[in-house]
């Protein structure tokens, strides 16, 4: 995955990507910069950077002058940035981090992605933690949702214009919602990134199911729901509405844990 390093793992890595930051943040190991430092506070959230780190501009158009400027060891891409991997190597090795496989962004491959940049750049018992901690999380949801496990729920990343992006089969949310035992009411086809552009009218063929938004719209939901068709959804007018805090739904591992951590706060389990 990553070059080989005469002497030792790389200790100075720039993130090119938020699953690449965050994964890096979860392993222990802080980014010296990465792209779009002020939506990546907003959406994705935690593992939180630290105060030094350095914005690097946007995520598909770094600044690479202040990449050369930092003179970093490794930087840590994703596939997405393909179009600037040559220039990224005239800088530093760069290593590719597989948060996703070519069925999409499920949890078995974002677990080996997790272990394989654990191994590259030295931290192992780092990843070990990281994929324990997100077992126990999911077994503690599964429990505390027993109640409702196999309940219809809608897992909805963004809300525009009389449709809403769904998140699906492919998605590593959808994994979370199976290894917790929740049905996804969406079984539409979906994009390699696991989501699909739904139509209000299509969510009507689920009327019992609850509506989860984990999208950055949920803080404004209350503005939201006076559309005129949603607000005659059955879930929307019956009041089966949970709304998340932002949850980057492409992140691999960490985000996984963060997903199955808010669903236990924010869902009842008598209410679904």
């Amino acid at each position: 995955m990553a070059p080989a390093f005469a002497a030792g793992p790389p200790r100075r890595i720039a993130a090119v990507g938020w699953p690449a930051a965050q994964a890096l943040l979860a392993l222990g190991v802080p980014p010296l910069g990465v792209t779009e430092i002020r939506r990546y506070e907003q959406l994705v959230i935690e593992p939180a950077l630290p105060p030094p780190t350095l914005e690097l501009g946007l995520r598909f158009e770094p600044n690479l002058e202040q990449l050369q400027a930092l003179a970093p060891d490794l930087i840590l891409a994703d596939a997405s940035a393909g179009g600037i991997l040559p220039r990224l190597r005239q800088i530093a090795p760069v290593s590719l981090y597989a948060w996703r496989g070519p069925q999409g962004v499920a949890l078995p491959q974002a677990r080996t992605g997790l272990r394989m940049l654990a191994a590259a750049i030295g931290r192992d018992a780092a990843g070990e933690a990281c994929l324990a901690e997100l077992d126990a999380t999911l077994a503690r949801a599964g429990d505390q949702l027993r109640p409702i496990c196999g309940r219809h729920v809608f897992l909805v990343a963004e809300v525009l214009q009389q449709r809403m992006l769904m998140l699906g089969g492919g998605s590593l949310f959808q994994s979370v919602l199976d290894a917790i035992g929740l049905r996804n009411a969406w079984t539409g086809p979906t994009s390699a990134f696991g989501h699909a552009l739904v139509s209000l009218d299509e969510l009507a063929a689920a009327p019992d199911a609850r509506l989860i938004l984990t999208g950055r719209q949920g803080r404004d939901w209350q503005d939201l729901a006076r559309d005129p068709i949603l607000r005659h959804l059955p879930f929307v007018r019956e009041g089966r509405v949970t709304v998340l805090p932002a949850t980057l739904f492409y992140g691999g591992v960490p985000s996984a844990t963060r997903l199955a951590r808010l669903l236990m706060q924010h869902l009842d389990s008598t209410s679904v």
